[in-house]
């Protein structure tokens, strides 16, 4: 079964767009089936380009940082743990895998966040319609840095309901909440 998993997220990743938002929670999936299977190096490979995709998506660094160490490359783990320490000062378990590797406190400057919007978002551009009226320069500016003129962003939008129309799809909402969750952690 193990493999045809991976082949199933070979498969979403392959017809995905490279910029596609679950990109890192598929490569920190496939990781962890790599451990089950006992193949350390290919998980190692999989949580990387997790972190990769996105450096904000905190899930990945663990599970990256424990196959790194079991691999006999500790350097590298405590690298990994001083990275997550500036994009999550207040991790506890980067904490405790920063000074369980040999790291010393003080721990590792806070990575200053600018907006809480993921790396790899895209800007949505909305189709214009007449009962909306907007079609003003705000309109205009807004295809304009999103680099697609009117008649791009509308195809696109049509294109994007067509390709969300299978009942496997999530609703917008619940789409737009695990978006927002691959962005900057939650305060609680």
């Amino acid at each position: 079964m193990f493999g045809e998993i991976i082949g199933n997220y070979v498969y979403v990743l392959d017809k995905s767009e490279k910029t596609f938002w679950m990109r890192p929670q598929i490569h920190l999936e496939m990781g962890r089936v790599y451990e089950q299977m006992r193949d350390k190096g290919a998980a190692m490979g999989q949580y990387a380009q997790a972190v990769s995709f996105n450096p904000d998506f905190q899930a990945a660094y663990l599970p990256l940082i424990a196959v790194q160490r079991d691999l006999g490359d500790p350097k590298s783990a405590l690298a990994t743990a001083a990275e997550g320490l500036r994009r999550f000062p207040s991790s506890k378990g980067l904490k405790k895998a920063y000074l369980d590797l040999g790291g010393k406190e003080p721990f590792p400057e806070p990575i200053m966040k600018e907006a809480a919007v993921p790396r790899n978002a895209r800007p949505q551009a909305s189709p214009v319609t007449t009962e909306e009226g907007r079609q003003g320069s705000e309109a205009s500016a807004e295809l304009e840095s999103a680099g697609k003129s009117a008649p791009d962003a509308q195809a696109e939008s049509v294109a994007d309901e067509v390709n969300r129309g299978c009942r496997f799809c999530p609703p917008d909402e619940i789409q737009q909440r695990w978006r927002d969750s691959f962005g900057e952690p939650v305060e609680q």
